[in-house]
């Protein structure tokens, strides 16, 4: 009785059969188009429906295409929309302004005292326990 698993044969077709493999996994499996022969059949096949709708136009088509904007359109996006000096001068930088305070939706500043009063009255409270046992009407 053989200890071997697998006859000299087997193993040959195995190392066979694994190197087709891998020069089949180190190759590109990918065919982006060709215009020659079998090759240029199958490539009409495999078009995205965005390739088959494409519609190549002439030169002419395209020149005669070009968009037109309208006299008045053109006079007005040539014209300037902004005034200088609106803005007063601020003796503040930007990185100040942003760090003086909040402005609420009611267009006042919001106070950060206030602010951090009520972040630590928040905490206290969810670090309390609230609740008591069989009070559920569900399970009463």
């Amino acid at each position: 009785m053989s200890t071997e698993r697998y006859s000299a044969e087997d193993r040959r077709k195995m190392a066979e059969g694994a190197a087709r493999l891998k020069k089949d996994l180190t190759t590109s499996s990918l065919e982006m188009g060709s215009t020659e022969g079998e090759r240029a059949d199958r490539s009409k096949i495999m078009m995205s429906d965005a390739q088959r709708g494409y519609k190549r136009y002439t030169d002419h088509e395209i020149a005669t295409a070009r968009p037109q904007l309208a006299a008045s359109v053109k006079a007005d996006l040539r014209r300037h929309h902004f005034t200088f000096g609106d803005v007063g001068p601020t003796m503040e930088s930007t990185e100040q302004e942003a760090r003086r305070s909040v402005i609420m939706a009611g267009g006042e500043y919001r106070d950060p005292k206030e602010d951090k009063d009520r972040a630590f009255a928040l905490k206290q409270a969810l670090q309390t326990s609230s609740y008591e046992i069989g009070t559920d009407a569900k399970f009463m």
